[in-house]
């Protein structure tokens, strides 16, 4: 008695995920403020710092890539496990299953900063977005270019 193997599309579906690196990534896109590149701002933002420019020598931390994806880790884990079944089992495509971690991510870190980053606003900047008509003061959100220019993109 002999035993055939009969490939019914492993191979195809092995090839296409192991062909190249497949990464999402997320960052910052867009036009500067002044002389200052959203992505720079962001940077600052995201880790304090000293910076020639800003009032007062620096802003001050306000984490919204790296604390949310610390505080959602095992949410992100749990996403990524079912992308990769879903991607082995031929249900989606490499293509989509990264857009759609891309878009959870994207989603995770816009909603840090719409719930508030610590610290408070300094008086100061509460009364600068005063004088422009800004009612709220979240942290992060002044007119709106940072939070609209959290972007994914994929590596295929």
């Amino acid at each position: 008695m002999s035993v055939k193997d009969k490939d019914r599309g492993w191979k195809k579906i092995k090839k296409n995920v192991l062909h190249k690196t497949n990464s999402v990534s997320i960052g910052i896109r867009g036009q500067g403020v002044g002389k200052s590149s959203l992505a720079s701002i962001a940077y600052y933002h995201e880790k304090g710092g000293k910076r020639v420019g800003w009032k007062n020598g620096c802003p001050p931390k306000r984490s919204f890539i790296a604390s949310t994806i610390d505080k959602n880790l095992m949410k992100y884990q749990l996403a990524l496990d079912k992308v990769a079944s879903r991607i082995l089992s031929g249900l989606v495509s490499k293509k989509t299953g990264l857009h759609g971690l891309g878009f959870l991510l994207v989603k995770g870190i816009k909603s840090t900063i719409r719930s508030g980053i610590t610290p408070p606003l300094a008086e100061s900047t509460k009364k600068q977005k005063a004088r422009i008509g800004k009612s709220k003061n979240t942290p992060l959100i002044y007119r709106g270019r940072l939070i609209n220019s959290i972007i994914h993109w994929l590596s295929l």
